[in-house]
């Protein structure tokens, strides 16, 4: 949810987030994704590799980026290896495990 805040700038509630911090082992971030496909297809996507939730938002205002959790660390890692550099369409992904340095703060998270 991304509501106006006093000051004209956007507050996000992050509680949606909050299962990043506690299972960063489990959670890749993937960034470059193409602006094309709709957020459906990209969980499609996610889904063959054995995620189990994906979230959405974007990043300095029009970047989207994809947090993709998966149910163990070896499916996780296995995903990474197979999706990072992988082109989708136009892009070539970028793909990390979760950490405080990979997750910057959101400014409109959505969920599909």
């Amino acid at each position: 949810v991304c509501d106006m805040g006093e000051n004209g700038t956007k507050e996000v509630d992050t509680s949606n987030f909050k299962w990043l911090l506690e299972a960063k082992d489990l959670v890749l971030v993937v960034k470059n994704l193409p602006d094309c496909l709709a957020e459906e297809s990209l969980v499609e996507f996610f889904d063959q590799y054995g995620a189990v939730e994906v979230r959405f938002m974007f990043q300095y205002g029009r970047k989207r980026i994809a947090f993709v959790k998966f149910s163990d660390t070896p499916t996780a890692k296995t995903a990474l290896s197979r999706l990072n550099n992988f082109r989708l369409l136009d892009k070539k992904l970028v793909v990390e495990f979760c950490d405080s340095k990979s997750s910057s703060e959101p400014t409109q998270p959505t969920q599909p």
